[in-house]
């Protein structure tokens, strides 16, 4: 008997592993391998997702600012791809960004990973192998840009690099795996057992495409109704200039020498005189100038002498824009321009617009090499061409259209402007060709440019907050206000203490607050909130821009919480006056100055109720998608622009509100 129960037993362990070897085991990672996996998921849906709130939102994200490589990451080439025409159609949009791609991927590995429970099957490997090997493309592209001098997404590297941490999980727990091949260690997915974690992926991937979709196509309706009523504005504009040219009525007078040729580039193509006349102020390494222009020559391709198309030149780039800052866009686009003004100087319109087309091909980037093979291909000699391009005499026009574009009040390129009249709008479809068409129905006169004399800054920049929608501000628990509560106009700055121009526009509108109307005192009420420029309280930052501004807040927070509104406004005014050698020691004489004890103000400097009403304040800016400091809202609109050279914009904006509130 004892014999038999071994023969038996014998038997039965053999069957085992007969089984086993017909039926091989799935891998099954160890605990610590599938939960470093898992993390390396959520990670990877975090900063996707990150992105994704980004794109939506509009706002900026902690370490990328509005120069970033956050904020033209859907520029780039790689950044986002085409629908295909009559899926686009469908879905009401025409590109699917590559932050869509990357977290619905993620998301839907995520989901598998949690069903399959430690077990790795084929599929799942090869899925994401497949997702590395995209991210490899991606971290290549990266490189590049940043080899060129280009800023990168962090948001974009922590993702791909969440990647590569799964894939490493994932092959040494199946290293693991095989090196142990224990019987306790092989998971088995049984037959179709793949097919439910398959689905649960397919489920969350599908899933979270559609409702991305939908919210992408919200979001585009919304812009596109925007960009239309502009769009719709201005051709009401256009239409009633027509009428008005009809009447003979004159023109205004500007303070503007546009010359006698009126508004037009120098270079154009169609009839000095045409019923239509197009002038686009553009850079070639401006992605939306290229598309304009490409719909501006189909117009001229349909319609001929009835439309004349003209080009000036604004450059998104320090080195001959001198209205920038020092902050460069476009790498190349200074020289761009320079060899289209070339062309021109050397054989004439028809070079203009020979060189003016392939730069807009190339995206207006090229190398040296690039350009002489493009020279001898055209004809030039480049020992020629090249020193008439390095040349004063390429450079002086380029400088005269960015001072002109400057003196418009140009806000971004394209800036398109027909028959003397900003054409607002253009972004939404087909927008340039409708209103185009719309004008020409009504046959208008044909004419010379010598009258079109479009809007100066000093209107626009008014009309422009005129034209903004009215934005409720967020919550301010503990609001710092000065001025009468019931004045009819509200100015609210998000700034910085150790910022010069929020120095200025609060001097302005303290100024006005105290001076009796008969002195030109304004009847505003002024609330500033904080937005500083300095990473150790405001992590959305990309970097410290001024290295006490959290500093400079917390003095005028604790002020107000040890002495009320007077002792808040009392130390805000000591800290903006004495901007200059900041530190704690001069907080502390500030502190003396205004009538408050140094040392309890020190102590509350680090009260939570300090940084509550920071962090509140910051989280407002976040909120409304401040990029700039100051940042102001005059009466709920947004101000683009409330200071230009000899011109004082925002007083004219608050005298126009104060009427309209009456």
């Amino acid at each position: 008997m004892a014999q038999t129960r071994a023969s038996g037993g014998a038997k039965k362990s053999g069957d085992a592993r007969s089984g086993a070897a017909a039926a091989p085991g799935v891998p099954r990672l160890p605990l610590w391998a599938w939960l470093g996996g898992a993390a390396s998921l959520v990670g990877a849906c975090g900063a996707s997702g990150a992105l994704v709130w980004n794109h939506f939102t509009g706002r900026y994200l902690p370490g990328c600012g509005p120069q970033s490589g956050c904020a033209s990451i859907e520029n780039h080439p790689m950044g986002r791809f085409p629908l295909p025409g009559t899926l686009a159609e469908w879905a009401g949009f025409a590109w699917w960004p590559a932050s869509f791609l990357g977290f619905t991927f993620f998301a839907a590995v995520l989901a598998a990973w949690v069903v399959l429970a430690r077990r790795v099957p084929v599929a799942l490997r090869v899925v994401v192998w497949l997702g590395v090997g995209a991210s490899v493309v991606y971290v290549g592209a990266i490189v590049h840009a940043v080899s060129g001098g280009k800023a990168f997404c962090q948001y974009c590297v922590a993702s791909h690099a969440a990647n590569f941490l799964l894939l490493a999980f994932m092959e040494v727990g199946v290293m693991a795996w095989k090196r142990s091949m224990a019987a306790s260690s092989v998971g088995r997915l049984g037959r179709g057992g793949w097919l439910v974690p398959a689905a649960v992926g397919a489920a969350v991937f599908f899933g979270a495409s559609g409702a991305l979709a939908h919210a992408e196509r919200g979001k585009v309706s919304r812009e596109r109704a925007a960009s239309e009523a502009a769009r719709a504005e201005a051709e009401r504009a256009l239409i009633e200039q027509a009428e008005r040219a009809r009447a003979h009525q004159p023109a205004r007078e500007e303070t503007w020498n546009f010359g006698p040729q009126g508004f037009t580039g120098r270079w154009r193509q169609g009839p000095e005189q045409a019923q239509v006349r197009i002038v686009i102020i553009s850079g070639y390494q401006c992605p939306q100038c290229k598309r304009i222009e490409g719909e501006a020559q189909a117009l001229r391709a349909k319609h001929g002498d009835r439309i004349s198309l003209s080009h000036k030149h604004y450059v998104y780039n320090a080195d001959c824009n001198k209205y920038l800052n020092g902050a460069t866009l476009h790498s190349n686009g200074c020289w761009a321009a320079r060899a289209a003004e070339t062309a021109g100087i050397l054989r004439g319109n028809e070079g203009f617009w020979q060189m003016h087309k392939w730069l807009f091909e190339r995206g207006g980037g090229f190398t040296d090499d690039v350009l002489n093979a493009a020279l001898v291909e055209m004809g030039y000699d480049p020992k020629v061409f090249i020193p008439v391009m390095m040349s004063d005499g390429s450079l002086r026009p380029v400088l005269a259209d960015i001072d002109e574009a400057f003196a418009l009040g140009i806000s971004g390129t394209p800036m398109v402007v027909i028959n003397g009249i900003e054409f607002k709008g253009w972004e939404a479809p087909r927008a340039l060709e409708r209103t185009v068409e719309a004008l020409l129905a009504t046959n208008p006169p044909a004419a010379t440019s010598a009258n079109d004399r479009p809007v100066l800054a000093r209107e626009k920049y008014v009309a422009d907050w005129r034209d903004e929608t009215v934005r409720a501000q967020p919550a301010d628990t503990v609001r710092r206000v000065r001025g009468a509560a019931d004045a009819p106009v509200e100015v609210v700055v998000y700034g910085d203490l150790q910022e010069p121009n929020t120095a200025k526009i609060d001097a302005q509108l303290r100024e006005w607050i105290d001076l009796p109307a008969d002195r030109g005192g304004k009847p505003i009420r002024y609330v500033f909130r904080h937005y500083p420029g300095d990473k150790s309280c405001n992590s959305r930052l990309p970097r410290t821009f001024f290295e006490h501004g959290c500093l400079t807040a917390r003095a005028a927070e604790a002020a107000g919480l040890l002495g009320g509104d007077e002792a808040y406004w009392k130390m805000h005014v000591w800290l903006l006056r004495h901007a200059q050698g900041m530190g704690m020691d001069a907080v502390r004489r500030g502190a003396a100055e205004v009538g408050l004890d140094a040392d309890a103000l020190v102590s509350a400097l680090i009260d939570p109720r300090v940084n509550a009403a920071i962090q509140e304040d910051i989280a407002a800016a976040v909120a409304l998608g401040v990029g700039q400091i100051p940042c102001i809202y005059v009466n709920g609109k947004f101000v683009k622009r409330w200071w230009r050279e000899n011109d004082n914009v925002m007083e004219r904006i608050v005298d126009e509100a104060a009427a309209t509130a009456r």
